[in-house]
């Protein structure tokens, strides 16, 4: 989750994810949106707690996004959006900006140094 709004918590409309276009069709949906946490998630756990392996280290290792802080250099190369919802209701609807140019509220602008995929949130690096 990005804290674009840096109040320390995730606001549906107001803060952004990162996502992935899995399936290639220039959007992004819920699922490519769950499915991008997991991997992110996964991104420095190459086993799971029973001591499998993980896919999601697998699908994070063929982005390139293994290791510890993921650049946004890594991410863009990898397809990276982030990602706001700004359906109503239980309607999702994803918008979505460059790692290196999104909203951050007040019509300001952010961007990515990197990020750490185990850390939680993570806040603009730039804003302008």
């Amino acid at each position: 989750m990005l804290d674009t709004n840096n109040d320390g918590r995730y606001e549906r409309g107001a803060d952004a994810v990162l996502a992935f276009d899995l399936n290639h069709d220039n959007k992004i949906d819920n699922l490519e949106v769950a499915r991008s946490n997991q991997i992110l998630n996964g991104a420095s756990n190459p086993t799971l707690p029973n001591g499998k392996p993980n896919p999601y280290y697998t699908q994070a290792k063929e982005l390139g996004l293994t290791g510890g802080p993921l650049t946004a250099e890594q991410l863009s190369n990898a397809g990276a959006r982030v990602v706001t919802d700004t359906g109503i209701g239980g309607n999702s609807q994803w918008s979505t900006a460059s790692v290196y140019n999104f909203p951050v509220g007040n019509g300001q602008r952010g961007s990515l140094n990197s990020i750490n995929p185990n850390g939680g949130f993570a806040t603009p690096q730039k804003v302008w």
